[in-house]
């Protein structure tokens, strides 16, 4: 079921997608209304599953990992069988996204390591359960992951700077420090009471080791987690392959200017160029992709996309 947002539930929206953990108080401002009607426009979000949980972005990186990303084919996948795969994915604690996708491939895996020997005790465990649904597959290591904001939301977004992750050198970090990362990294806006709760430390404290993982660019920013389908918007992957890889800074620039583009993907083993493109619709998608391909004629030797029809799960951290 398809959901109108008014401009001002779309404000919101934003002003989450920039920091999910800043205050009512602070987004009302913003938009000069009261806290409480901020407060009561979240909740109603969040009960129509418009928004369903915050997540925290981490740099996996500073925490000594790095990730492989998979397109698999799959084949003789009964409706029971393909719960049971999605369930087993799912179910890893190392799981960075998962989706289903429509196109040359089935499902998107990509997951956080720290070893291509921890990867392949991962792939080794799925292919022992699920080797007779695998047509194919294709794996690619990510060095770095560049994250836009959804400026799409309202007509004129600030243009904020991406966040980059998975070229750092790795930090130490205390128990404390790790904890707290866990503990928001699927509930980037569970309030400082239960933080310090759990952590066992005041409010302050909490404040000042929170300000000091994001000052470290370890924590680099908070989001809200939109279903795109309530609001009638479309996921795509773009991978390209390129005729002159000279113009990979020009498609880098177009991607962070474009209000639609989300992420941008650099992989060792991947495509020339990806990216990640959220639409109204699939004539809109198109359009983009015509202005694409005539501003860059003979440059693109071709591209192919694909359509997430399910986004299964998304998390920047993995066990620690």
């Amino acid at each position: 079921m398809t959901i109108k947002l008014d401009l001002r539930d779309r404000k919101i929206l934003y002003e989450l997608d920039i920091n999910a953990r800043q205050s009512n108080s602070k987004i009302a401002k913003k938009i000069k209304v009261n806290p409480n009607f901020i407060r009561y426009r979240i909740e109603n979000l969040e009960k129509r599953e418009i928004i369903n949980g915050y997540y925290s972005m981490i740099d996996f990186s500073k925490l000594g990992y790095f990730m492989v990303r998979t397109y698999v084919k799959l084949k003789n996948l009964f409706p029971k069988k393909e719960d049971e795969l999605i369930e087993f994915i799912k179910s890893k604690d190392n799981i960075f996204w998962f989706a289903s996708i429509e196109g040359e491939w089935d499902i998107i895996i990509a997951i956080l390591v720290k070893s291509h020997k921890e990867f392949k005790q991962f792939w080794d465990n799925f292919e022992s359960n699920f080797k007779s649904n695998v047509d194919s597959y294709n794996q690619a290591t990510l060095y770095e992951y560049i994250d836009y904001r959804k400026n799409y939301l309202i007509e004129k977004g600030d243009f904020l700077e991406p966040e980059i992750s998975g070229t750092s050198q790795k930090i130490n970090l205390d128990e404390k420090d790790l904890k707290l990362l866990s503990l928001i990294a699927n509930n980037s806006r569970m309030p400082l009471l239960e933080l310090g709760k759990e952590l066992k430390l005041t409010s302050t404290a909490v404040i000042a080791r929170i300000k000091n993982l994001e000052r470290k660019k370890v924590i680099l920013g908070y989001r809200p987690i939109i279903d795109l389908n309530k609001l009638n918007y479309q996921y795509y992957k773009l991978d390209f392959e390129l005729e002159d890889i000279a113009i990979k800074k020009e498609l880098t620039q177009f991607v962070k200017f474009h209000p639609n583009m989300i992420y941008e993907d650099r992989t060792i083993g991947g495509s020339d160029f990806e990216c990640d493109i959220e639409v109204e619709n699939h004539k809109k998608f198109l359009e983009i992709m015509e202005s694409l391909e005539n501003k860059y004629k003979e440059k693109i030797r071709k591209y192919k996309y694909y359509l997430a029809k399910k986004i299964h799960k998304i998390s920047y951290v993995p066990a620690i």
